[in-house]
C-alpha cells in the first residue's frame, strides 16, 4: 500500500502559515495514527498534550472520552447548558469536564423504552471522571453512537459489544484486552474507524449523519480566502470552505478523499480515501515524471492536476515543475495514476548560508530539533550545506529545504525602485525578491553584474558579486508559448533569440553582456574528467557526485536527453564515454554528459525510405523508421544510405530540425523462439530471458504484429496475442543493452 506515508514526506513541499492549522506532533511514529489524529483535529475532537506532542501512548480518562464523543456527534455546543448540574457526587462544579460528562449521560439513544444511554455512571452512583477508560467501555460507547443498543449485543457485557464491534468493522486490526486502559493513539484509531469504516445500525458510515458527503475532493490549501475575505479557510478542488472547528491540519493538504459539509456549508471533516504516493522530481515531461531514485511514473497528459489556485490538466503544468520539488500522485483502485497534486505556493521567508553548515539558519529554525534536511530535492545532512546555499523552513512538516540554485547576469531592471525592490530583471527574466533580500539587492547599481541566490521555488533570497566560475547552464528548448528559451538547471527559463535555433536540445551556457545583450554558447567540454564514472559509488574519477547531480546523454551533436540513473546501476562508465563533467562550488560533480551510452536516444522501428531532397540525379534522400508512435514514419533524416526496407533498426539525427541529418544507424540482434513467460515485470522494470541471460526491456519497447503487419500499443498486447515471439536488442546486457523491439509471430 502506498497510502500511509510519513508525515514528513507528505508535507515537506508545503509552506507554513500563521493560521489556525492543526499541530504537527513529533512524538507520533505511526503514519496511520498521524492521519487519524489529523482527521480528528479538523473536527475538534482531539488536541495535543503540548504544542508539539500528542502522547499517543498515554492513557485516556473517562472525562476526556466523554468530550471526544459528544464533539464527534456534533452536539458539543450544548455543553455549556449542562455545566451547572450535579449528577454525580464526584463530578463537582470545579471539574473541567463536568459539562461534557453531564451532556454525555443525558443523551438517550434508545428507540424504545429500554433507556440505552451513550454512557452511564458506575454501580455505586459515581462517574470516576479521572479514571482511565477501558477498551471495552470505549468500544461500547462508540457502538452506541453507531445506533446499536444493549439488545443488539445479546450476550453479557462486555463480550457482546466486543463481538458486535468486530462484526461491524469497528475494531478491525485491534486486539486490545477488554479491561486494558485505552491509549490515546488507539482512541484516535477507534474514533476514525467509527467515523468512516464501521457500519451504522441504520446502514452506511457515521459521517453521513454529520452532513453532505462530497467524494473525490482534493484539499489544496490550508490558507485559502473565502469570498467574504476570510483567511485561513479550507481550499479544495470543489471550492473554499470555512470549517466548523477553525482547525485545518496542514498534513491533509494534497490529499484526496471525502469532504463532509453541514447544512450551513461549513466543512465538518475531511477523510483521505485511496492510495497516494509522494515523490521528489528528478525530471518531468508531458506524460511522465522520474523521481529522485530513478523510478519512472507514466500517465495521461490530460490527467487532472490540482494546485492551490485550481484544477488544470497535467500537460499544461508539467513545464513549471522544478527538479527537487515534490508532488502527490493519486492512484485509482486498479493501481493506475489518475491525479496529481502540485503545490504552487511560494516560500515566505528564507536565509542565506554565509558559511558552511547549519549555523546560518538558526533564526528560521527557531529551536526546532529532529528536523529533516532536503538539499536540491535530496535528503541531506548539515555537513552538505555550503556557503551561499539558501534555506527555507517549514515548521509544520519540520523540514529545512536547502537550495543551491543561482543565476548570474547584469542587473537590467527593477520594480518598483532600487531601494525597495520586489522584482529584479536579470538575463531578460523577471525574478521575485523576498523581503530578506531587499537590502542585498540595494547594494547594487543598474548595470552591475550580480549573482542572485535563489530559493527552491525560484525567489531571490540574496544577492552577491558574481561567483567565480558561475555559469547559467541549461538546455535550449522550444515551445509554442515562449518560443526559444534555455531551461536552466535552477528551474528558470531564459528567453533567447531565434538565430540560436540550430542549438535546440544542446547543453548551453547563457551569458549576459549588458542590458538586453544575452549570448549563448554551446558547451562542448567541461571540467577535466579524471577517470571512470562508478555509478554505484557515485563518483567520477573518485570525485563524488553532488546530491542533485544530473546525468545527460548525447550522440555526437544530437539533442540531449536526461538519463534514468536507475538504468545505469551496477555499471562503470569508462572515461572515454564521458563527454562533459561540471563541478559545483563544493568540488562535487553536478552535471555529466555521456557519449552514446544507453541507446535510449534512438528511434527504433522498421527502417524505411523517405522522399528525395535533391534533384533528378541527386542521391541525397531521407530515411526514417516506422513504429507504434510514428505509423507514417519519423521525421525524415537526410542520408545517402541505401535502405533495406522492413529491417528493424535504430536511428538518430542531429539537432538541426530544419534539415536534420542521419548521425547513426544501429543494427539490432535478433533472437527467435521467445515465450511470453520468459518476460518478468518487477519493480517497474521488465526483463526477458535471452540466450539464458536476463536482459532489460526498454521502457519504450516497440511491438509489431507480423501477421497483421501492424503495431501493438504495448508489450502486454503482444504477449497476449502470441506465445511465439522474436526480440531485437541493441547490445549485450552487460554493456547496458536492452530489448528494443518485440515481434509477435
Amino acid at each position: 500500500m502506498k497510502k500511509w506515508i510519513s508525515r514528513v514526506l507528505v508535507v515537506a513541499m508545503l509552506c507554513s502559515f500563521a493560521v489556525p492549522v492543526g499541530a504537527v506532533f513529533t512524538d507520533i511514529n505511526d503514519s496511520k495514527v498521524e492521519q487519524d489524529v489529523a482527521i480528528l483535529q479538523m473536527m475538534g475532537v482531539v488536541n495535543g498534550t503540548s504544542a508539539t506532542t500528542f502522547n499517543p501512548n498515554g492513557y485516556l480518562t473517562r472525562g476526556e472520552f466523554c468530550k471526544m464523543a459528544v464533539t464527534m456527534m456534533g452536539v458539543a455546543d450544548a455543553e455549556a447548558l449542562h455545566r451547572n448540574r450535579t449528577i454525580f457526587p464526584d463530578v463537582l462544579s470545579t471539574h473541567w469536564a463536568r459539562g461534557y460528562i453531564n451532556l454525555a449521560v443525558s443523551i438517550d439513544l434508545s428507540s424504545d423504552e429500554s433507556g440505552t444511554k451513550l454512557i452511564s455512571g458506575m454501580s455505586d452512583g459515581t462517574f470516576r471522571p479521572d479514571q482511565n477508560i477501558t477498551y471495552a467501555e470505549a468500544v461500547t460507547i462508540l457502538m452506541r453512537m453507531l445506533g446499536y443498543q444493549d439488545a443488539d449485543a445479546s450476550m453479557m457485557w462486555p463480550q457482546g459489544y466486543l463481538d458486535l464491534a468486530a462484526q461491524m468493522g469497528l475494531t478491525k486490526g485491534m486486539n486490545n484486552a477488554a479491561n486494558s486502559p485505552l491509549k490515546r493513539g488507539d482512541a484516535a484509531t477507534l474514533f476514525v474507524s467509527a467515523l468512516c469504516d464501521a457500519t451504522q445500525k441504520a446502514g452506511g458510515p457515521f459521517y453521513n449523519k454529520l452532513g453532505e458527503a462530497r467524494p473525490n475532493v482534493v484539499v489544496t490549501s490550508a490558507n485559502a480566502v473565502t469570498e467574504d475575505g476570510t483567511k485561513g479557510a479550507l481550499g479544495t478542488s470543489e471550492g473554499v470552505y470555512k470549517t466548523v472547528s477553525g482547525i485545518i491540519p496542514q498534513s491533509l493538504v494534497g490529499m484526496r478523499g471525502t469532504l463532509v459539509t453541514d447544512d450551513r456549508g461549513l466543512a465538518v471533516v475531511f477523510i483521505p480515501v485511496g492510495d497516494y504516493e509522494v515523490i521528489t522530481i528528478k525530471q518531468a515531461e508531458a506524460s511522465w515524471i522520474v523521481d529522485g531514485g530513478g523510478k519512472r511514473y507514466s500517465f495521461d497528459p490530460n490527467m487532472p492536476a490540482h494546485t492551490p489556485t485550481g484544477k488544470v490538466d497535467y500537460g499544461s503544468i508539467w513545464m513549471d515543475l522544478r527538479v527537487g520539488g515534490q508532488v502527490v500522485l493519486f492512484y485509482s483502485p486498479t493501481g493506475k495514476i489518475d491525479g496529481i497534486f502540485v503545490n504552487t505556493q511560494k516560500a515566505q521567508e528564507a536565509l542565506v548560508a554565509r558559511n558552511s553548515g547549519i549555523g546560518s539558519f538558526s533564526a528560521i529554525l527557531d529551536g526546532a530539533t529532529n528536523y529533516k534536511i532536503y538539499r536540491d530535492g535530496v535528503e541531506a545532512e548539515a555537513k552538505d550545506i555550503v556557503i551561499y546555499d539558501v534555506g527555507t523552513f517549514d515548521s509544520g512538516s519540520n523540514v529545512l529545504t536547502i537550495s543551491s540554485n543561482k543565476i548570474t547576469g547584469h542587473y537590467d531592471n527593477v520594480w518598483p525602485n532600487m531601494a525597495s525592490a520586489s522584482i529584479v530583471t536579470v538575463l531578460g527574466k523577471e525574478v521575485p525578491i523576498l523581503p530578506s533580500a531587499v537590502q542585498d539587492v540595494a547594494r547594487f547599481e543598474l548595470g552591475d553584474e550580480m549573482t542572485l541566490l535563489l530559493t527552491a521555488d525560484g525567489q531571490v533570497a540574496g544577492a552577491i558579486p558574481p561567483v567565480e566560475g558561475g555559469q547559467n547552464i541549461g538546455i535550449l528548448t522550444e515551445n509554442q508559448e515562449d518560443g526559444l528559451h534555455v531551461a536552466l538547471f535552477n528551474g528558470i527559463n531564459v528567453p533567447v533569440k531565434d538565430k540560436d535555433g540550430h542549438l535546440i536540445g544542446q547543453l548551453v551556457n547563457v551569458v549576459s553582456k549588458g542590458k538586453g545583450k544575452i549570448v549563448m554558447y554551446r558547451i562542448s567540454r567541461g571540467d577535466v574528467v579524471y577517470g571512470d564514472f562508478d555509478v554505484d559509488k557515485g563518483t567520477v574519477g573518485g570525485v563524488p557526485l553532488a546530491l542533485s547531480c544530473r546525468v545527460y546523454e548525447q550522440v555526437q551533436n544530437s539533442k540531449m536527453g536526461q538519463v534514468n540513473m536507475a538504468h545505469l546501476a551496477g555499471r562503470i562508465i569508462e572515461k572515454s564515454s564521458i563527454g562533459y563533467v561540471h563541478t559545483n562550488q563544493g568540488g562535487q560533480v553536478d552535471t555529466i554528459v555521456l557519449n552514446d551510452v544507453t541507446g535510449d536516444l534512438y528511434s527504433y522501428g522498421m527502417f524505411g525510405q523517405g522522399e528525395s531532397r535533391g534533384g533528378e540525379y541527386d542521391t541525397n534522400s531521407t530515411v526514417m523508421v516506422i513504429n507504434a508512435d510514428h505509423k507514417n514514419g519519423t521525421l525524415g533524416l537526410t542520408s545517402n544510405m541505401r535502405v533495406e526496407e522492413g529491417q528493424f533498426v535504430g536511428i538518430i539525427g542531429d539537432a538541426d530540425e530544419t534539415n536534420p541529418k542521419l548521425l547513426k544507424k544501429v543494427d539490432l540482434t535478433k533472437r527467435n523462439n521467445i515465450k511470453r513467460n520468459d518476460f518478468t515485470v518487477s519493480d517497474d522494470k521488465t526483463t526477458v530471458i535471452v540466450d539464458g541471460a536476463t536482459m532489460l526491456v526498454s521502457d519504450h519497447v516497440q511491438c509489431y504484429n507480423s501477421i497483421t503487419e501492424s503495431w501493438f500499443k504495448d508489450l502486454a498486447s503482444a504477449r497476449a496475442f502470441s506465445d511465439n515471439l522474436t526480440v531485437y536488442y541493441d547490445r549485450g546486457g552487460k554493456n547496458g543493452g536492452k530489448v528494443r523491439i518485440v515481434v509477435a509471430n
